[in-house]
C-alpha cells in the first residue's frame, strides 16, 4: 500500500488553497494521503482555553476542501487541537465522521486518544500511532478522566501499542508531534525518543511541528523523518518566509519499506511540487550533520543559547512574581519592580500558574532550559 505524509496545515479561507496538477496528480498515484490538521474547525462554539501561546482554527470548509482533493486521513495529535475547547472539538470530529474521513490521535476518552488507525487487506496488516507532547489539550493519565485530549507522546501506552502491533504482524507507521519550532535540527532528546520508537517495532517515523524541513536519519535500516514542515499553514507573519511556505512530502510503499522525498511551496495561493535545488540541498545537508556528532553538538548547543535568550529567559523571568528575601532584599525589591514594568502584560498578583504549567509540562521547553542551564553550569564550574 502507498501512503503520502503531508506536515501541517491551517486553512483560514479555502480562497487561498488550491494544488497544482502535478501535486494532485502525485496524490492520485496514492492509497492513503495523510495531513495534519492543526487545530479545529472554526465553529459557533469557540471558546479559546486558557493557554500560553496563539488559538489556531481551520476555516469551516477546510475539511471538505481537503477531502476532495484525495486527503482521507487526518492526524490530530497536535497542540492546537483543544486550543477553542471541548464543543469546537467535538463539533470537528463529527464533521470528519460525516465525510468520511479517518482520524487518530485525539478524542473523547484515554483509548480513544491511544487507539492506533488500524488498516487491514488481504495482504497487509498496518498500524498508524499518532502523538504530540505535553501541550495544552494532552490526555496523560488514564487516571484523571477528560471530556477530550490527544495522546501524548511519552506515556507508556504509546510503546505497548508499537510492541503490540509489531508482534502481531502489523507495520507500525509512528507520526510525533513534538520539537523546538522553526529550527533545522532535533533536539537530542527528540532524537532519543524517535529511536526508541524504531527500538520498539516501528517501521517508520515521521514527525512534525517544528515548522521547518529537518533532516532524515537511518537507524537500524529504519528511516526517521524528525520533520516534515508544514504543508499549508496560515500566518500573516510569515508570508515571506521560504522556511514557512515550504515542506516536505514522503512517499512510502508498506509492501517494500521504501520512503521516497519530494519538496513543496506554497506561491501565489497554490502549492506546487518544487523543482528548486534549495530544497532538497538543505535536506541533505541537514540529514548529513546526524552523522557527524560533533558538528550536530556543536550546532545543537548554539541552537540552545540562541534560543534561552531570545525566548526563554523572558518566559521564566514573568514567571516568579515574588521577592527573594534570603539574600539582597534591596537589590532583589528593585529588580521585583524592574521585572514588573517591564513585564507588564504577563505580571500578576499572583503566580501565572499557565505560563508555568507551559514552561514545566511541555518536554520540548524543558529540554531546551535544561539542557542550557546544564552546560552553563557545567561551564561556570570548570567541568569541561
Amino acid at each position: 500500500m502507498k501512503f503520502l505524509f503531508f506536515g501541517d496545515v491551517v486553512i483560514k479561507n479555502i480562497k487561498d488553497f488550491s494544488l497544482s496538477a502535478e501535486l494532485q496528480e502525485l496524490i492520485s498515484s496514492h492509497d492513503k494521503i495523510l495531513v495534519n490538521f492543526e487545530g479545529t474547525l472554526t465553529t459557533a462554539y469557540d471558546t479559546p482555553i486558557s493557554k500560553v501561546g496563539p488559538h489556531i482554527a481551520n476555516c469551516k470548509d477546510s475539511i471538505l476542501s481537503l477531502k476532495n482533493k484525495g486527503f482521507n486521513i487526518f492526524t490530530l495529535a497536535n497542540n492546537h487541537i483543544l486550543d477553542f475547547g471541548y464543543n469546537s472539538f467535538r463539533e470537528t470530529i463529527l464533521s470528519l465522521k460525516e465525510n468520511k474521513i479517518d482520524f487518530l490521535g485525539a478524542g473523547f476518552s484515554f483509548d480513544d486518544c491511544y487507539a492506533p488507525l488500524l488498516i487491514e487487506t488481504s495482504t497487509e496488516k498496518i498500524a498508524l500511532i499518532n502523538c504530540c507532547h505535553a501541550e495544552f489539550g494532552v490526555y496523560k493519565d488514564k487516571k484523571i478522566p477528560l471530556k477530550a485530549g490527544y495522546a501524548w507522546i511519552n506515556n507508556k501506552k504509546i510503546d505497548e501499542n508499537i510492541r503490540n502491533f509489531h508482534d502481531k504482524g502489523y507495520k507500525v507507521i509512528v507520526l510525533p508531534h513534538a520539537g523546538l519550532e522553526n529550527t533545522e535540527l532535533p533536539l537530542p532528546e527528540w532524537r532519543d525518543r524517535y529511536k526508541e520508537f524504531i527500538n520498539t517495532g516501528a517501521d517508520i517515523v515521521i514527525g512534525g511541528h517544528p515548522h521547518i524541513i529537518q533532516g532524515k536519519e537511518i537507524h537500524k535500516k529504519h528511516s526517521i523523518y524528525f520533520s516534515l514542515g508544514n504543508f499549508c499553514f496560515y500566518n500573516s507573519d510569515k508570508v515571506d518566509s521560504l522556511e514557512w511556505n515550504s515542506g516536505l512530502v514522503v512517499s512510502y510503499d508498506t509492501s517494500t519499506n521504501s520512503s521516497k522525498e519530494y519538496f513543496i511551496e506554497y506561491k501565489n495561493k497554490e502549492i506546487i511540487l518544487s523543482s528548486s535545488a534549495f530544497f532538497p540541498e538543505h535536506f541533505k545537508r541537514r540529514s548529513s550533520i546526524f552523522y557527524n556528532e560533533s558538528l550536530y553538538n556543536t550546532e545543537i548547543t548554539n541552537i540552545i543559547k540562541n534560543v534561552w535568550f531570545k525566548t526563554y529567559k523572558t518566559l521564566y523571568e514573568a514567571v516568579p512574581n515574588f521577592i527573594d528575601c534570603r539574600n539582597g532584599l534591596l537589590k532583589n525589591l528593585l529588580k521585583y519592580f524592574a521585572k514588573k514594568l517591564i513585564f507588564k502584560k504577563h505580571f500578576n498578583k499572583d503566580l501565572n500558574e499557565t505560563l508555568l504549567l507551559h514552561n514545566i509540562q511541555i518536554e520540548t521547553h524543558r529540554y531546551v532550559v535544561e539542557r542550557y542551564l546544564y552546560l552553563n553550569n557545567v561551564k561556570k564550574n570548570m567541568l569541561q
